[in-house]
């Protein structure tokens, strides 16, 4: 070992021009070549250092919000899901009105929407169909012929190009669909990738 290369284990360049970088641990228990400088140095760290060893948490954009208390216990024919819960929203790229169901997207961007509705039957139809829309793109989960008790999911990629874009939740049924008695009726997430 020499004077810039301490331990090729666990050091990290400085860039500076006089010494590389030994952490804590070299010193301690690897290092053969323990200087001072760098040590003092590795304390203190050098912005490449803080970089490499700490970089920026990645806070993702995402919103999710469920329906806890719909007392009508039905979702109408293309209505839109009023969620009455928001228990994440991490930023204002995404915003929601609990008074129309609709999300509003304000960046551009690639944008990863799961949902799930807990169903408990359809007024006269014999499968259920719900769907994430955006604009012209509607992506849609429906159950199997005969089956309307269930939890449905979905989950969808839309692009947004041009914002403001709305988004929502839409029962697409053809029929009023009737929700479970549970705590949770309805839940979506909406992440920006």
């Amino acid at each position: 070992m020499n004077r810039f290369n301490c331990c090729s284990l666990c050091c990290q360049p400085c860039h500076k021009p006089h010494f590389d970088k030994c952490c804590e641990h070299c010193h301690e228990s690897k290092c053969d070549n323990y200087y001072p400088d760098c040590f003092r140095e590795s304390k203190r760290g050098c912005s490449h250092f803080s970089i490499i060893n700490n970089p920026p948490p990645v806070v993702l954009t995402s919103i999710q919000a469920q329906l806890q208390d719909n007392s009508e216990g039905a979702i109408l024919d293309g209505a839109n899901i009023i969620f009455d819960t928001v228990l994440l929203n991490t930023s204002s790229e995404i915003t929601y009105d609990d008074t129309t169901g609709i999300f509003t997207l304000n960046a551009p961007g690639r944008y990863l929407v799961n949902w799930w509705v807990n169903v408990d039957g359809a007024s006269q139809s014999t499968s259920v169909i719900f769907s994430a829309e955006s604009g012209a793109t509607s992506i849609s989960a429906s159950s199997p012929t005969g089956l309307t008790t269930l939890e449905l999911y979905g989950q969808g990629l839309f692009d947004v190009g041009s914002v403001p874009a709305t988004l929502s939740l839409v029962n697409n049924t053809g029929d009023t669909v009737i929700l479970a008695t549970s705590l949770v009726q309805a839940d979506i997430v909406i992440q920006k990738l």
